[in-house]
């Protein structure tokens, strides 16, 4: 981690790292994509219609590379495995987003990242009853033991201020229990 106080990190459900991590909120990915991609390329209805889209995937370690795993959040015991070409694969969600963004393609970035986004009619959300999976964000820290005050008071800010957004809508759409 260098010289940071903390290091902000976005893991999938049953991430197990080797790090002091605070986890800050949990939410689910969702699909989204610009408008300007959407007017171009068409929305898909269905699932199996990714497959014919530009499609911008966060590297997984439990789905194999060029699919996208998504889970019916109506009908939870509904999972689909979706075979795409994607045009970008990456760990780093900053990429993803900005990519997304631009209107390189459809990108599955957690929500509580998208919704300013969605809010703002920069993004729109695709298949709005599918969900890409349970994420976790992470406050990474280099020690406990010594831990400064304003990295305390900043993580309790965090915190405080992702479970008030999930309050607000952040969690809409969430994967049932």
């Amino acid at each position: 981690m260098g010289d940071h106080d903390i290091t902000l990190l976005i893991a999938e459900d049953g991430y197990d790292g080797n790090v002091i991590a605070r986890p800050i909120m949990t939410g689910d990915g969702v699909l989204c994509a610009a408008p300007d991609y959407l007017a171009e390329h068409g929305v898909p209805q269905a699932p199996h219609e990714l497959a014919g889209h530009r499609c911008l995937v966060r590297r997984r370690t439990d789905v194999r590379p060029g699919v996208i795993r998504l889970w019916n959040t109506l009908q939870r015991e509904e999972v689909v495995d979706v075979t795409v070409n994607p045009v970008c694969v990456t760990n780093h969600t900053e990429t993803l987003m900005r990519a997304t963004l631009e209107g390189a393609g459809i990108g599955s970035i957690p929500l509580a990242l998208a919704l300013p986004h969605l809010e703002e009619g920069r993004l729109s959300r695709v298949l709005a009853h599918w969900s890409c999976g349970r994420f976790t964000i992470y406050a990474a820290l280099p020690s406990r033991k010594f831990m400064p005050a304003r990295t305390r008071a900043f993580l309790d800010f965090m915190a405080q201020r992702m479970q008030s957004k999930d309050g607000e809508g952040a969690g809409a759409g969430a994967m049932p229990g």
